[in-house]
């Protein structure tokens, strides 16, 4: 994948000994995020290189229908950016230590805490989700702790065709994904287009092969 081999040539040829090297992986929701994330994992080498979700720091749902937020589940007010937060400075000031990270599960709708751990030989550390690179607090954060941001360059059109579809294979009919993607979906993208600073690596679509 050409997009992978663009940030693995970005990447330092020697790395850190005081910290692991962290990457972000920021877009829009349904611009590939995932996609990239794991390909890079597995081109880097899984000995080497461990993945972390931003969608495993979602807010339960108990505590989104609390607060009234269960209709914007995705939406930045909608995650634990200081758990987040927490995680990526542990994972990044102490290299040594093994730390279990959470998984979201999409057929569950919900995060499974220590659903993984990332191993002290693990050096690289690959962080994917939709604000990581957001410059409004609490995200602007999170931005300085990474060593190489990437993020990626989706037309809102493309986005759009995605999200509908991406909701169709949920069961859901064209006007309720429709409806989802015009009062959630659409408006969250947006927000990290207008609000997310630039990266070292940008990828484009379409990316050729």
């Amino acid at each position: 994948m050409r997009a992978v081999e663009e940030i693995v040539a970005s990447l330092p040829t020697t790395l850190p000994t005081d910290h692991r090297f962290l990457i972000a992986v920021a877009g829009p929701p349904a611009s590939g995020k995932s996609t990239i994330a794991d390909a890079l994992v597995d081109r880097l080498g899984q000995n080497a290189c461990a993945l972390v979700q931003m969608d495993a720091f979602h807010f339960d749902d108990a505590v989104l229908l609390e607060r009234g937020h269960r209709d914007r589940k995705g939406a930045p007010h909608t995650f634990d950016v200081a758990g987040l937060r927490l995680l990526v400075e542990a994972l990044r000031l102490q290299p040594s230590l093994e730390i279990s990270v959470p998984r979201f599960d999409r057929g569950l709708e919900l995060s499974r805490n220590c659903a993984a751990v990332v191993a002290e030989r693990q050096r690289i550390v690959v962080v994917e989700g939709n604000y990581l690179l957001a410059n409004v607090a609490p995200w602007s954060s999170l931005a300085p702790l990474f060593d190489l941001t990437v993020s990626l360059d989706v037309p809102q059109a493309e986005l759009k065709e995605r999200i509908l579809e991406r909701w169709s294979g949920h069961g859901l009919d064209r006007a309720e994904a429709e409806r989802r993607w015009t009062t959630n979906d659409g408006p969250n993208a947006t927000w990290v287009q207008q609000n997310s600073i630039s990266a070292d690596v940008v990828v484009r679509l379409p990316v050729p092969e």
